[in-house]
This record gives structure tokens, C-alpha cells and sequence, in this order.
């Protein structure tokens, strides 16, 4: 067999492969609610303090990594312990607050999409995590 040759990887490859994995973690966070019994605003307010977070994740708003981890860390907690789950969004939440003023008050901009507003701080790539547009973020 003749060797294959890889197409590149392009800006909308891209998006289409960050698509996937948000409808993925949609998925699997309706499987948990369903095996929960609880609605996607409880979801969205016990996890990011969010009732949006839910109805915003299936109109296409895309996640952080971090955040995306965190969702799905958050479920494992919930399945065991329900009072370790709230705990560790409490920690997760603090810990956000607090890197965002240690930020600010070491003169540091916090910096966000020009498109989506989401922090780049987790996207040192090309490709935007909130809105899929192809911008540099590292700069």
C-alpha cells in the first residue's frame, strides 16, 4: 500500500475537530444530568456559578480546555460525593478569582478574544477555544 499522506491542518480542520469535542463533552455532560436527575441550570450554577452554562454550550459556545477538564473532573467528584463536588467548584472558582487578580494586580491585562471575550490564557495557539476564529492569542 502506498503511504498516506496527511492533509495539513488548517484553520477550519481545526475548528471542525474543536466542534467534535464540544459536542462530545455536551453529550456526555446530558448523560450525566440525565443519570442525575438534575437540569442544566442546576449543572451551569453548582459547577461555574453559570445557569447560562448549559443553554450557551449547545448554541455552539466553546470551552476552555481548563474549563472543559474541570466540567468533567467535577462529574467524577459528583458521582462519588455530591458535598466534595461543590468543594472542589468552590476551590476551582477561588482559584480562577485569584488568578485573575494576582493578574491585575501585578499590572498584568488580562487578555481575551477580540472576538468572544473568552480569556486566552489557556490558548496559546491559533485557533480561538470560545469562538474558533483564527487569531494569535500569544502575543
Amino acid at each position: 500500500m502506498p503511504p498516506t499522506s496527511l492533509s495539513p491542518v488548517t484553520p477550519k480542520t481545526m475548528s471542525a475537530a474543536l466542534s467534535l469535542i464540544d459536542r462530545q463533552l455536551v453529550d456526555t455532560i446530558n448523560r450525566f444530568l440525565a443519570a442525575h436527575d438534575m437540569t442544566p441550570t442546576q449543572f451551569g450554577k453548582l459547577t461555574m456559578g453559570d445557569p447560562a452554562l448549559m443553554p450557551d454550550l449547545v448554541a455552539g459556545r466553546s470551552p476552555k480546555v481548563s474549563t472543559a477538564l474541570f466540567l468533567t473532573e467535577w462529574m467524577q467528584h459528583h458521582q462519588r460525593s455530591p458535598a466534595a463536588a461543590r468543594l472542589f467548584a468552590e476551590q476551582y472558582r477561588a482559584a480562577r478569582r485569584a488568578r485573575r487578580a494576582n493578574s491585575e494586580s501585578e499590572g498584568v491585562a488580562v487578555r481575551v478574544c477580540d472576538e468572544c471575550g473568552v480569556d486566552s490564557a489557556d490558548m496559546p495557539g491559533m485557533i480561538c477555544a470560545g469562538c474558533h476564529a483564527y487569531r494569535d492569542h500569544t502575543a
